[in-house]
């Protein structure tokens, strides 16, 4: 992994002292380290893992439709007492689902990054590995500060910045995880008046993206990158626009 960007991601820890007043996640139980199980453990654990993805996404479509038909205040007590629940691919599509309907209703994509961050605190270690869970929880984190840097709350969306740049640091060094939490931050620091430090930050993003050859993402940073110089002085020395071919 690219250390610039991890590393100004690091600068945000030690987190806020006392826990976010969201629903708390509970720690996860000790599991053991794949790289001390032999190859045979190892695949098995593997296969074991993939075979319960499988199921995941096949009951997906009914837990998904089940899930968004109760009220979101039953949501909480019903995944705590419903095992089924517990599954990786309905906190993904809950990721997902907050990241597509965010622009235009974050009061919704906050209850749903919310609902994500729920299930994703109850999944086993030994049937989900823990790395994944942990991207998965850096993912929901910048969904939650998204929603609440588009409802004004800028204090709540730095909190969930801090969160995820946590998870981010135990998860698997996934770089699309890290450009995500890049963009988020770069948004961040746009609202509070730094474009120079918003810029930084897109172009650490857009780079990750590059690593991992998903180019077909920097359209959207590309747009916010130019969107910061449109609001800029002509005159205005912060930085040099990037020519449209780089992207």
């Amino acid at each position: 992994m690219a250390r610039r960007g991890l590393d100004s991601l690091r600068a945000l820890l030690p987190p806020l002292s006392g826990s976010d007043d969201l629903w708390p996640q509970r720690a996860p139980e000790p599991s053991p380290d794949d790289f001390s199980l032999d190859t045979a453990a190892l695949l098995e654990r593997l296969n074991r893992v993939e075979a319960v993805l499988t199921r995941e996404r096949r009951e997906l479509p009914d837990l998904l439709a089940e899930i968004l038909r109760a009220l979101p205040e039953t949501w909480r007590p019903a995944i705590a007492a419903d095992p089924r629940f517990h599954s990786f691919c309905l906190s993904e599509a809950l990721v997902l689902r907050s990241e597509s309907v965010g622009e235009g209703n974050p009061a919704t994509a906050g209850e749903l990054a919310a609902l994500a961050l729920e299930i994703a605190g109850h999944l086993d270690p030994v049937r989900h590995a823990p790395a994944l869970v942990e991207d998965l929880k850096a993912r929901a984190w910048a969904a939650l500060g998204e929603s609440r840097r588009r409802s004004g709350d800028a204090a709540g969306a730095e909190r969930a910045l801090r969160e995820g740049v946590q998870h981010l640091l135990l998860g698997t060094g996934d770089l699309l995880v890290e450009a995500r939490l890049l963009e988020f931050e770069a948004d961040l620091r746009f609202d509070e008046g730094y474009p120079t430090e918003a810029d930084s930050l897109l172009r650490q993003a857009a780079s990750r993206l590059r690593q991992a050859r998903e180019t077909h993402l920097l359209a959207r940073l590309n747009a916010k990158r130019r969107d910061i110089a449109e609001r800029m002085p002509a005159d205005h020395p912060f930085f040099r626009i990037i020519p449209r071919s780089r992207f």
